[in-house]
């Protein structure tokens, strides 16, 4: 929800001054914060300018673009492999399982079959416990219990 560029954020903020402050204060402290906008925008203009000054007078100035050319050529280059790379690799295939066969099923079968331990009829019935039945002992872990 952007109206003119502004977002509901700075609705609720505007909201909240005019509550605060009232119309009329509100519009002395907006021209007061555009005031000080302006300085500080004037102030770091003359501090580039003057820092760009010195860069261009020790030749820092030659070295600081030559770098920035450097790591917009080297990004370029990237992205123009990462484009590359992606326009040749080819879209991956989903993976179609093929219907069992009978030679396959009758080999599961007779492997099953010679194999008894495979089968879970004869796995050995489970002993059932009390949840508070002790287990075996061991030596050095029930030393605090009494025997």
């Amino acid at each position: 929800m952007n109206i003119a560029g502004i977002g509901p954020q700075v609705f609720i903020i505007i909201g909240l001054a005019l509550l605060l402050f009232g119309p009329k204060k509100m519009v002395a402290y907006a021209y007061q914060a555009g005031k000080i906008l302006g300085q500080l925008r004037r102030m770091y203009d003359q501090t580039m300018a003057q820092v760009e000054a010195e860069m261009k007078e020790t030749g820092l100035k030659d070295i600081a673009d030559e770098l920035k050319k450097n790591t917009r050529d080297i990004a370029t280059e990237a992205q123009n492999y990462i484009n590359t790379a992606m326009q040749d690799t080819p879209p991956a295939q989903p993976v179609i399982a093929e219907p069992a066969t009978t030679a396959a099923l009758t080999t599961t079968t007779a492997v099953l079959a010679a194999e008894p331990s495979l089968h879970p009829d004869d796995a050995p019935p489970a002993t059932p416990t009390a949840p508070n039945e002790p287990t075996e002992r061991t030596e050095g872990y029930d030393a605090w219990l009494p025997k």
